[in-house]
């Protein structure tokens, strides 16, 4: 599964998305490249329910408007 979003906040071992969508972070991966307000690609498996980030990548800036633009939620 994939979720484009914008990060809100770093917590140790969670993100949090501005939407409210919190993710965990499996052992290994790191969101500390990521600075709040950036626009991200997060690749998760979902666990009993909770969203794990396999991998987090940046999404240029014009993606984020792109769809900002189509007024997806």
């Amino acid at each position: 599964m994939e979720i484009v979003g914008v990060l809100l906040e770093r917590r140790p071992g969670l993100i949090v998305l501005c939407n409210g969508t919190r993710v965990a972070l499996k052992d290994g991966v790191s969101a500390d490249h990521v600075p709040i307000g950036r626009s991200v690609t997060i690749t998760c498996t979902i666990y009993g329910g909770t969203k794990v980030a396999d991998e987090i990548r940046l999404n240029p800036d014009w993606l984020l408007e792109a769809i900002e633009a189509t007024g997806a939620p």
